[in-house]
């Protein structure tokens, strides 16, 4: 489309004045140097947006309660992606999405809750390795938190994030100090749904078993993005997930 530079100017104008007005509505905290915390990410819900509704399958109960399903308020962001996630975790269980999209934890990490069930998209790493394998590139709903990141000032238009891990933690479940890939471009983020839970970051961290002592504990609200980049990122600072108290799920 084109436009008098007028107009440009003044479209230009109005997207920078609510863009900044978007990122003010989240609580930002400096955690360390390249560790920001986010809140309130995911405050807004989908109900005037169609745009990245999610297709669920066909079903004879769900046909035949759409009459009275209607009347009910829509989901909010939050759980139509718990939800979303629920049933690729579903479908990758009974092998019925292609190639390495889902992958269980190791039956040697089993034992001891090392590990958590992952959803990759549009990208495949194996033991924090990036290798090719077939996935299925990111769908429209993360395309939405991509999004949202970028509308809410937590990345910036250049950073947008195009491959999404989607980790989901039982109770007891944990990750050891690691660093992550440097293949991916700092930052990366962790949007955290379900439960509040902790991340300990630092060069130095003791313990095992998912409980960790040394650097920085980082509690992860609902709804929160944390943006990871700079010393934070690696390689000295390294990261490690601490044993959930309830299910968490980490995009």
């Amino acid at each position: 489309t084109s436009s008098s530079s007028s107009s440009s100017s003044s479209s230009s104008s109005s997207v920078q004045a609510t863009t900044a007005a978007a990122a003010r509505l989240l609580r930002r905290t400096e955690i360390m140097s390249g560790l920001t915390l986010f809140e309130g990410l995911l405050d807004d819900d989908l109900k005037n947006d169609t745009t990245y509704a999610v297709q669920k399958p066909s079903s004879d109960e769900g046909s035949s309660s759409s009459s009275s399903s209607s009347s009910k308020p829509p989901p909010s962001l939050h759980d139509e992606i718990v939800r979303f996630v629920d049933a690729m975790l579903e479908l990758g269980r009974r092998g019925k999405l292609p190639g390495r999209t889902y992958t269980k934890p190791p039956p040697k990490w089993v034992g001891n809750k090392q590990s958590r069930e992952m959803l990759q998209f549009g990208v495949y790493t194996n033991a924090n390795r990036v290798q090719w394998a077939p996935v299925i590139a990111l769908p429209p709903l993360l395309r939405r938190v991509s999004d949202l990141l970028v509308e809410k000032g937590v990345v910036g238009k250049g950073e947008r994030l195009d491959t999404c891990c989607v980790n989901v933690y039982g109770v007891g479940h944990w990750l050891p100090p690691h660093v992550d890939n440097p293949s991916f471009a700092r930052p990366f983020v962790t949007v955290s749904l379900e439960s509040e839970q902790s991340a300990v970051f630092g060069e130095v961290l003791t313990g095992d078993n998912g409980h960790w002592a040394g650097g920085h504990r980082v509690f992860m609200p609902i709804g929160s993005a944390l943006r990871v980049t700079g010393e934070a990122g690696g390689p000295r600072v390294k990261h490690a997930v601490e044993s959930p108290s309830s299910r968490r799920i980490s995009l």
